[in-house]
């Protein structure tokens, strides 16, 4: 079996020497490490991403996380995982917010902050190979409902098999609201299915990805990226469903044909 080769990528020197830590090494994977800015030094994190093919990205800035934009632009194909660093401005909110909302088609799953560990550890989780299938629980709140029935849809148009059985084939995808349900899980995809209506709402959802350092989060109340994210690492053994996804892409690109050429007003 071909080794594969993890990027560990942060967005300054500050967040590197903050976030310095061990983390579990996988044999068989090699472990690079990237410091370079996505807006003072865009031209590294260009270079360093074409250096060569990753199969697993965690990309880790503080404040806007512009760097897991810059590699999921770059190496669209790798496990990406985001991994927001507190700050001393907003706490580590502003990384929180962008380092897992995203827009339909574009999945990012966030690791709990300034944890690197459990970032490589979700890294190495889902490269370990072999996933043909997901299984998707929910707890019965009607949002987290709602979200299980969009990641459905998803699933089924992209050909990706839902299953209840425990094999460990398959991976754990997640929609919740309530407290309890991630501690049934190990590594896991979760996606917190509330909207963040209000303030308490909010405090809610950072007190959950505190509580569960083992399950990445997608976007909020967002079933469509919950189940691309998922998919994605089944289309490394899967190729047909990698095609899916591309032609997905390709389909919500068409609705800018028509601002192609810059207008004036």
């Amino acid at each position: 079996m071909p080794e594969k080769n993890v990027l560990i990528a942060f967005g300054s020197p500050f967040d590197y020497a903050a976030l310095q830590t061990h983390f579990q090494r996988q044999p068989g994977t090699n472990y690079f490490l990237s410091v370079a800015s996505a807006h003072r030094t865009p031209e590294t994190v260009e270079r360093h991403a074409h250096t060569m093919q990753y199969d697993g990205i965690v990309a880790g800035a503080g404040m806007c996380n512009a760097l897991k934009d810059a590699y999921l632009k770059e190496c669209g194909n790798a496990v990406l995982v985001a991994l927001p660093v507190r700050d001393s401005r907003t706490g580590g909110l502003s990384s929180v917010l962008s380092s897992s909302e995203m827009p339909p088609g574009y999945p990012v799953a966030m690791s709990q902050a300034d944890n690197l560990g459990a970032a490589v550890a979700f890294v190495n989780y889902a490269l370990k190979g072999g996933f043909d299938a997901v299984r998707l629980s929910c707890d019965s709140d009607a949002d987290s409902r709602k979200v299980c029935d969009e990641a459905v849809n998803m699933f089924n148009e992209l050909g990706v098999s839902v299953t209840t059985d425990r094999s460990s084939r398959a991976i754990d995808v997640v929609a919740y609201t309530g407290p309890r349900l991630l501690y049934d899980f190990g590594p896991c995809i979760a996606s917190f299915a509330s909207p963040l209506r209000n303030e308490a709402v909010l405090f809610k959802y950072l007190g959950r990805l505190r509580a569960y350092p083992f399950a990445v989060h997608t976007g909020v109340a967002d079933g469509k990226n919950l189940a691309l994210y998922a998919s994605k690492i089944i289309a490394r053994n899967n190729p047909a469903v990698g095609e899916r996804i591309n032609r997905q892409r390709e389909e919500g690109r068409k609705k800018y044909d028509n601002f192609r050429e810059l207008r004036e007003l």
